[in-house]
This record gives C-alpha cells, structure tokens and sequence, in this order.
C-alpha cells in the first residue's frame, strides 16, 4: 500500500455513484441530474442548480476542500459518499463561509430541499455536535 495512487481513496466505488445517481434523480426537489466528469455532476433544481463533487475520502479535510476548489471552481456541494465517512469541522466552516455545502451522504437528500444559505448550513434535525 506504500505506493498506492491517492486519487484511489477519493474515488467512490461504482455501487456507491449508482445509489447516489439514483437517490438524486429520484429526489422531489430534482428536475435532473447530468453527470460532467467522473466525480462532478449538475443537479438541476427549480430554483438553483447545484455543482456537485463526490469523494469517497474517509476525513474531507480543509485541505482537500482546498483541492477540490481548485481543481472545480464552480462547485458548490461536496458529497462524502460512504456511511463510514465524514468531515472535518474546520473544512464544515470553511466550506458554509464560501457557500458551499459540504454533506455526509445521509445529510446530502435532506438539504436538497433548501436553498441559498439554508441549503449550505444544513443540518439534519438529529444532528449533534
């Protein structure tokens, strides 16, 4: 594992791009859902239209916000794609200060019924800090 390629940890697995291309389409607040790259998708919703990056990383980290940005300058919603994952809360703050919701995949199908700052600051009703 010593050489393993990095990019491998952030890619999500097939099975995992299916529940969530699915999951999206399927959403009540989705028109549709277009894929732009491997990791990059447009949801289209009535009232704003979201640039979304999906990872698989266990830990999304400020830095890698920082990477994703830079690589995707227009996205605006950051997916950890597994159950196991989750986010830093530095990289959380970050990204709600740039407007950009940064979601586990649990949270992600419930902020897609917000918008503008309501979407971005998300939090389930069962969230704990």
């Amino acid at each position: 594992m010593g050489d393993a390629n990095p990019k491998y940890k952030d890619l999500p697995r097939p099975e995992s791009i299916s529940v969530f291309e699915n999951g999206t389409r399927a959403h009540k607040k989705v028109i549709s859902l277009n894929m732009l790259e491997q990791q990059q998708y447009i949801v289209h919703r009535s009232a704003s239209d979201l640039f979304v990056y999906l990872t698989n990383l266990y830990i999304v980290g400020i830095a890698d916000v920082h990477e994703i940005i830079a690589k995707y300058p227009d996205v605006n919603c950051i997916v950890t794609i597994s159950g196991w994952n989750s986010y830093s809360s530095e990289a959380k703050a970050f990204c709600i200060s740039q407007e950009i919701g940064l979601f586990k995949f649990s949270e992600y199908y419930g902020a897609l019924n917000y918008f503008n700052d309501k979407f971005y600051t998300y939090k389930p009703p069962s969230s704990e800090d």
